[in-house]
């Protein structure tokens, strides 16, 4: 099942900022507007204050927060904070009138809701003052005119740039998606690849080591009827593979799983696939009683596919590893609405040697789909391999 993504509740955070050549240009602007205005206060004043640090502090940050509004919305959002104490103090406004709509726009448009409603909440308090103090009837209608289309175009702004920061968000997540359903597809499909040909091969290559230095013409016959007879299997089951790839989903009449659902209960599926075991001179032991009175077909395909892979895996295994005409078990239980097997043989040495791992790797990826769980390790002189998948995985 492909995975789905995440919803969440939160609105996509607004990233972005106005570009470097705008800002450049307001800030020459602004620049030379700045140079003007403190002209403008030095003439006005009457020397050297506290007052005037104010009104010069006062014109920078006016000039400065329009610049940094595109880029550092917040930092020009503390600037006018700064700013509106001093003009209720000195009683100058000058560009305050422009700076504060300026800014107001940006913060509604680029920051976070709660941020700009502080914003927009001390901007307003700041006209209400202004307002209430009656030396000038007309700044307060200045600041509205001014403040009331500012806001309207900051909050359409943040629309437009809201839609637009979602429409990311969401190609981000499908891209992200469809990444992981790729790979998921790949593993399964190098899973696939392994199992039907890697175990075909192995048997192969130890049919025909058992028989380098024979002689004897029977033997050297049944060889090569089991070499035929594995690479027919492991062609046709690629044959299937490939056009299992090539369909629409679905399972196909012809695909292998198919055929074990056709084969009767999971008993007789286990004996057809440990039937490898007899045929190669181990001594097979089986415990298969718990499965004698379920259906292969009545299993979830997911779950039958897994534990038939497992089973082949394992079988494969014992074939390579275990001394040849080696004692081994197999032995089916159910337990608690979980199918569980396991699969022992007796070991010459305390580990199989000569394998890369990517076998025991695949089992346990494809007990996992299945929230199914596999072991496998030495154990008293044995290698033993088991797994447990659930019946009716949720």
């Amino acid at each position: 099942m492909a995975p789905t993504p995440r919803r969440t509740g939160r609105a996509p955070e607004i990233t972005a900022r106005a570009p470097a050549w705008a800002v450049a240009l307001l800030g020459g602007v602004l620049l030379w507007s700045l140079g003007t205005d403190l002209r403008s206060v030095f003439e006005t004043s009457g020397g050297w204050s506290w007052g005037l640090l104010l009104l010069v502090v006062k014109v920078i940050l006016d000039h400065g927060s329009l610049v940094l509004v595109g880029v550092r919305p917040y930092a020009a959002a503390i600037a006018i904070w700064i700013v509106l104490p001093i003009t209720v103090i000195s009683g100058h406004i000058g560009t305050t009138v422009l700076s504060v709509p300026g800014v107001t726009a940006g913060v509604l448009a680029l920051c976070r809701p709660r941020s700009a409603a502080l914003h927009l909440a001390i901007c307003g308090a700041w006209v209400v003052v202004h307002a209430a103090s009656g030396t000038d009837p007309m700044t307060g209608w200045t600041l509205v005119l001014f403040l009331v289309p500012a806001i309207t175009g900051g909050l359409v702004t943040r629309w437009f740039l809201t839609r637009i920061a979602g429409e990311r968000e969401r190609s981000r997540r499908a891209t992200a998606l469809a990444t992981r359903v790729r790979e998921q597809e790949r593993l399964e499909l190098s899973r696939e690849l392994h199992d039907v040909v890697a175990s075909g091969l192995a048997l192969i290559s130890l049919e025909t080591s058992s028989v380098e230095d024979s002689e004897d013409p029977a033997e050297l016959r049944q060889a090569l009827a089991t070499v035929q007879q594995t690479s027919r299997a492991a062609a046709a089951e690629l044959r299937l593979l490939v056009r299992t790839l090539r369909d629409p989903p679905g399972e196909s009449s012809g695909s292998p799983l198919a055929e074990f659902r056709r084969a009767g209960t999971l008993a007789e599926v286990t004996r057809e696939v440990v039937q490898a075991l007899i045929e190669h001179g181990f001594e097979v032991e089986l415990d298969l009683r718990a499965f004698d009175g379920i259906r292969a077909e009545e299993l979830q395909p997911s779950v039958l596919h897994s534990y038939l892979r497992i089973l082949q895996e394992a079988t494969t295994n014992v074939i390579k590893h275990a001394p040849p005409g080696a004692a081994c078990s197999v032995a089916g239980a159910i337990r608690e609405g979980q199918l569980s097997i396991r699969i022992a043989n007796r070991l010459d040495e305390p580990t199989p040697a000569g394998s890369d791992g990517v076998g025991l790797k695949g089992i346990e990826e494809r007990a996992a789909l299945t929230a199914g769980t596999v072991s496998y390790g030495e154990e008293q002189g044995r290698w033993l391999v088991a797994a447990s998948l659930p019946l009716r995985p949720s």
